[in-house]
């Protein structure tokens, strides 16, 4: 699976685990760049997929340029619970 069908498979199962949550998918520059999906419910949130790294779950207001995910997550599951628990927890 590449990272861009990595990110619309996250967002079709966000949207069916969390319907009224906003995911907007951002491409890369760069041909082998990061996807990001930014999320917007009770929070914001940014989810980072890089092929074969996982995926990055970060506070879109803690975010600093160039600091890495608050926690990367192996699979989509574990993703979309985490984010899930996240905009539920907030």
């Amino acid at each position: 699976m590449t990272s861009k069908e990595q990110a619309e498979s996250l967002v079709e199962a966000l949207k069916d685990a969390a319907p009224n949550v906003i995911a907007k998918i951002d491409s890369p520059e760069r041909p082998h760049g990061s996807w990001f999906i930014d999320i917007t419910g009770r929070i914001k949130l940014v989810v980072e997929i890089r092929l074969g790294q996982g995926y990055g779950i970060s506070l879109a207001d803690n975010m600093n340029f160039g600091e890495g995910p608050d926690i990367i997550l192996p699979t989509e599951e574990q993703a979309v619970n985490r984010i899930c628990e996240l905009l539920h927890q907030m």
